[in-house]
């Protein structure tokens, strides 16, 4: 499938948790993990709108086994819990339909698409039709869920097109259809994808456009379990485009396995409901 923005995965590595520590404070200084601002992206037209691919910048390959100085006026450490996303409905028993669970969408975000009424031993194809560029799509066996009922998940990733994208299903004679709308966000939320061959992917939209933001990663110091209250690590820079966007990875190794790690931000505001995510587990697959 081709490398877009809004490329349709079928399944999530990614433990959700969030972070419930503020962060209000100044940039240290100086700040360690920084990297240089992505380079000017080439565009691609198609239909009526201008597709912006954003440049992934990579972080340097040591940046989770940091333990730096608590830089002046950083929290020293984050506090999460762990919370699950809305999903499905109950079945409806009735003809097949396409449910999107929040259908007014922020970039980037991790959009849930339900399926209700196919037969979920059978193939599902799913077409996800995008304001701009080409339909995605995804013909592959049922996703997550049980009974008649299951869903998939859709990344909205930094560089997709604002406006309406219209999600339909087919199975033999069996159609169904959806919408859903994505806008760019109004405030500074956080999107983990991966891991994968590459490491961990954040997603940045919402921020300040146009120049460096500040993030300072938590996590265990040490041993390789999951906990409560994680210190601080170390902090990094990533150059956000005019959008407000940016898409930063972070190099994972064998010794980081098990383990969960925290963001917070100079502009990251705590998140709330399903406006983000921003921690991430790498669990064993």
């Amino acid at each position: 499938m081709a490398d877009t923005p809004w490329a349709l995965r079928l399944t999530s590595t990614v433990t959700v948790l969030v972070v419930l520590a503020a962060c209000d404070t100044a940039p240290p200084d100086p700040v360690t993990g920084t990297t240089p601002a992505p380079a000017t992206s080439s565009l691609e037209t198609a239909g009526a709108e201008t597709v912006v691919p954003v440049t992934a910048q990579t972080g340097p390959a040591d940046l989770l086994l940091r333990t730096d100085d608590l830089p002046e006026g950083v929290p020293e450490q984050a506090q999460i819990f762990e919370g699950g996303d809305a999903r499905c409905p109950e079945p409806a028993g009735g003809p097949p339909r396409v449910v999107v669970t929040y259908p007014e969408q922020e970039i980037p975000a991790q959009v849930g698409l339900c399926f209700d009424g196919f037969d979920p031993d059978a193939p599902l194809e799913v077409t996800v039709t995008p304001p701009a560029g080409a339909p995605v799509r995804s013909a592959a066996d049922p996703p997550l869920g049980e009974g008649d009922l299951f869903y998939l998940l859709f990344p909205l990733l930094p560089g997709a097109p604002e406006g309406d994208y219209r999600v339909t299903a087919a199975q033999g004679g069996r159609t169904a259809a959806g919408k859903l709308t994505a806008r760019l966000a109004d405030e500074a939320r956080v999107l983990f994808t991966g891991p994968d061959g590459a490491g961990i992917h954040l997603h940045l939209g919402g921020f300040p456009p146009g120049r460096e933001t500040t993030l300072h990663l938590y996590g265990p110091p040490d041993e390789p379990v999951a906990r409560r209250h994680d210190p601080y690590r170390t902090s990094f820079r990533v150059a956000v485009d005019a959008r407000g966007e940016a898409h930063y990875v972070i190099p994972v190794g064998p010794e980081s396995a098990d383990r969960c790690f925290r963001i917070l931000g100079d502009d990251l505001p705590t998140p709330k409901g399903d406006r983000g995510t921003n921690a991430f587990c790498l669990w064993p697959r």
